[in-house]
């Protein structure tokens, strides 16, 4: 699943971005190193029904007709949405009939993998270092992120779920915020991501860390373990100056 992302707005290579202007007012947006969806940050997002514009939500999806969302969220965990059910499932099935899809950018999320006793903490990012969109549904200022199948590299970091977020091709946002796709298209934009258009590495334990700040650079700096191998040279391979 999907609990934790980060916004990095420093970034340089954004020629191929599908809306400039939505991505300067991204840029607007605080920097994020490291959030997790449990604290309900305010976090930009594109809409179906305004996509020209970017709007603050926070995640942790509440239907309308639930007045008290602190209380609806200890009572379900609508933090992550599976794409296959979305049709189906009574919460969010209404947000998905009537086309409330929502784009989320990012530049990054963590994974854990399982290694015997242990959970190796990995960021994953675009591996051309791009700001990217994982596919949500939204109602009522909150959103939920789509989680689909993992691809072959997700399937070893999430070892335990093998789920990886929904991450809409680029050249279809476009497409994603269209109210007006069948459930098919829709689904099929719901696809694993294609195998390489990722790339990962092992962090250190800082982000579990309790009582420390986790919002900050070194939380994704490459961490190597005996298991893992060595960590790359970050400086080399994400947002150079």
């Amino acid at each position: 699943m999907c609990f934790q992302t980060q916004l990095i707005l420093e970034f340089t290579k954004s020629d191929v971005y599908w809306n400039q202007r939505i991505l300067e007012e991204v840029r607007k947006r605080a920097t994020f190193h490291h959030a997790s969806v449990f604290a309900r940050y305010p976090w930009p997002v594109i809409t179906a029904e305004d996509p020209e514009h970017v709007q603050d939500m926070q995640c942790g999806f509440v239907p309308k007709h639930m007045p008290d969302a602190a209380g609806f969220l200890k009572q379900y965990s609508t933090y992550n949405a599976k794409s296959e059910t979305m049709y189906d499932l009574r919460t969010f099935s209404k947000a998905a009939k009537e086309g409330r899809r929502c784009l989320i950018p990012v530049t990054g999320f963590f994974e854990w993998m399982h290694v015997g006793k242990e959970k190796v903490p990995h960021f994953i990012h675009h591996a051309q270092d791009r700001i990217f969109h994982i596919g949500g549904l939204y109602e009522n200022g909150t959103y939920t992120i789509l989680t689909t199948e993992a691809n072959t590299r997700m399937a070893e970091i999430h070892n335990s779920k093998r789920r990886m977020p929904v991450i809409i091709p680029e050249g279809h946002e476009r497409d994603w915020l269209n109210p007006h796709l069948t459930q098919e298209e829709v689904l099929a934009l719901c696809a694993p991501a294609a195998n390489g258009y990722l790339t990962d590495w092992t962090i250190s334990k800082l982000i579990t860390s309790r009582g420390v700040e986790t919002n900050v650079p070194a939380v994704w700096a490459p961490h190597p373990y005996p298991t893992q191998g060595p960590a790359p040279d970050q400086a080399a391979t994400l947002f150079p100056a």
